[in-house]
């Protein structure tokens, strides 16, 4: 198993963006659609349109989750569909599955919102480097993380489907993705080493 491809933001992307695997993730909030890239992860539907041309993958913001969808995505310009979270494999046609991709591993993104519920208390999140959380009724902690003004609110769990692959190749999906947040060097290659062995 091979790494194709690696998603990273604007900023390492501008340091990578010679090596044919590095890919610019959007942001999901975007008001600048002037990007001359040729490998691009589209976060929205309006990055669909205006990068048909380029080497383009969606994210799993678009909530995919089934052919119609896969097969709107494909039929307008992109090369990789990157599945929900939430979707139901048996409902998915044998000969679109070589074109999904798959999170099986990571921290995955629950919402975005431009109000900011850190700033209600009178702290700016956006200037330090300080780690918050909201903390549900049952004690589970969404980590909130900030960037350009917006709020992004994670998961309180990663999800992890690596012991799945070997279903997963018997559907035909052959492309899988670790959706990365805080997890050291040494966390990554164990990953990496495990996937590998399956």
């Amino acid at each position: 198993m091979n790494i194709d491809r690696i998603y990273v933001d604007s900023e390492l992307y501008d340091i990578y963006k010679d090596n044919d695997k590095i890919y610019l993730r959007l942001e999901r909030v975007n008001n600048n659609y002037n990007y001359d890239n040729k490998n691009i992860l589209a976060t929205e539907i309006g990055a669909i349109y205006k990068y048909r041309d380029s080497n383009l993958i969606s994210d799993y913001y678009l909530n995919v989750v089934n052919n119609y969808s896969i097969k709107f995505l494909l039929d307008n310009g992109v090369k990789r569909v990157t599945l929900s979270p939430e979707v139901n494999y048996n409902y998915l046609d044998d000969y679109i599955l070589d074109k999904v991709e798959l999170i099986i591993y990571g921290t995955i993104e629950n919402m975005i919102t431009k109000s900011c519920p850190i700033k209600e208390l009178k702290i700016c999140p956006c200037k330090k480097e300080d780690i918050y959380y909201l903390e549900d009724i049952n004690k589970n902690r969404y980590r909130v993380l900030h960037n350009n003004c917006l709020t992004h609110i994670m998961h309180y769990k990663k999800i992890n489907y690596i012991d799945n692959i070997s279903y997963y190749k018997n559907l035909g999906i052959r492309s899988y993705r670790l959706e990365l947040l805080d997890e050291s060097y040494e966390e990554v290659i164990r990953l990496i080493d495990e996937i590998r062995k399956k």
